[in-house]
């Protein structure tokens, strides 16, 4: 194997482990267990968090640590149709469907990886109907 294949054989375990990380980290957040840890989710959230919620509701971090811990318990919803992009050598874009007992909705979030734990930056959430792509 030559050095330059090593090297993106190297790089794409790399990318596959930084994809695990952002995967299960997005999970988390989507986990009433981690929605209830304000010390977890402020670990996960970046300090300049923004999201744009379901409803077009503009959050910052500090709006949704407060409003995590007053959410009741809920099952944790079903994903699928995920898909990740390196943006640039330390951001990855997420994107992913959820279905839930309130309709389904597509989810895009962007991830900074430059530490060992990836930190959320930014998430939108967008409701769609049923038959929808």
């Amino acid at each position: 194997m030559s050095i330059a294949e090593t090297a993106t054989v190297a790089t794409s375990a790399v990318a596959q482990d930084v994809i695990a990380a952002v995967r299960a980290a997005e999970m988390d957040l989507l986990s009433s267990d981690t929605r209830h840890d304000a010390r977890r989710v402020r670990s996960l959230l970046h300090p300049d968090f923004r999201e744009i919620g379901r409803s077009g509701r503009m959050w910052t971090r500090s709006d949704v640590l407060i409003e995590l811990l007053e959410e009741p318990t809920r099952t944790t919803p079903e994903t699928d149709d995920w898909a990740f992009e390196h943006l640039a050598p330390t951001i990855v874009l997420a994107t992913y469907r959820v279905a839930g007992p309130q309709g389904g909705s597509r989810h895009s979030s962007i991830w900074d990886v430059s530490e060992p734990e990836p930190a959320l930056r930014f998430h939108q959430g967008t409701r769609f109907t049923e038959g929808s792509p």
